[in-house]
């Protein structure tokens, strides 16, 4: 009976250890990085018009005299509906601020502003043109962006991974050595672009705005680990 138990012991742990993995060899980690540059396919601008007057009554009508000229010069110029949009309207006091003297309204300040967006980028500056010779006197610049950034980052990231296992492959040739099992490949981040905005300086309208829509730039980092043998 002993016999047999010490037997069973030893076969159990032949059982065990042929379960157990295998010890791994050294290991390599690299980190890769990539972006993909690509053209803006809309662009976004803020266009306002402020107005001030002795009552509240008085700056918000001659504000909305104004921008009504600027929303029909932009429908006119081909933006209408969803792509001009007004974003806020506001009226608020103008404190008069003189040292030694307590503060009194002098007047009323009212702004409104409409967002125009379209899918043709080179588009924009006609936009600007039409907003400013229509009255517009604010401007919150224009920006460019990506209507759907996902293919962009997925190319960024599939080069990131490249780059790693190139970087990790010269690390294990370095070492006379070569590149084996994959363990883990894990991205570390993609960026994802925000729209890039272009400040405008005042300006007289008289000549078209050139507009360069450049170029939206996408970002990703990746680090893979593996075995070397």
């Amino acid at each position: 009976m002993r016999r047999a138990l010490l037997v069973a012991v030893a076969a159990l742990a032949v059982l065990v250890g042929a379960a157990r993995p295998a010890v791994a060899g050294s290991i390599v980690e690299a980190t890769g990085e990539a972006e993909v540059s690509l053209p803006p396919d809309q662009a976004m601008l803020s266009l306002g018009v402020t107005t001030e007057a002795p009552t509240a009554k008085q700056a918000l009508e001659d504000n909305a005299r104004a921008m009504t000229a600027v929303v029909t010069a932009l429908a006119q110029a081909g933006f209408a509906g969803p792509d001009a949009a007004t974003r806020a309207v506001s009226v608020t006091p103008v404190i008069d601020f003189q040292r030694g003297e307590q503060q009194r309204v002098v007047g009323y300040r009212a702004n409104n502003t409409v967002q125009v967006k379209t899918r043709d980028p080179s588009s924009i500056g006609r936009a600007l043109d039409a907003g400013v010779q229509a009255g517009a006197n604010v401007s919150g610049g224009i920006a460019f962006g990506l209507a759907d950034s996902r293919a962009a980052e997925t190319q960024a990231l599939r080069l990131a991974v490249q780059d790693a296992q190139r970087r990790a492959t010269a690390m294990a040739e370095a070492l006379g050595k070569r590149l084996g099992r994959v363990l883990e490949v894990r991205a570390i981040d993609v960026d994802r672009p925000a729209p890039r905005f272009e400040a405008m300086a005042q300006r007289a309208a008289s000549t078209p705005t050139p507009i360069e829509p450049g170029l939206i730039t996408v970002r990703a980092r990746a680090t893979l680990k593996a075995e070397i043998r």
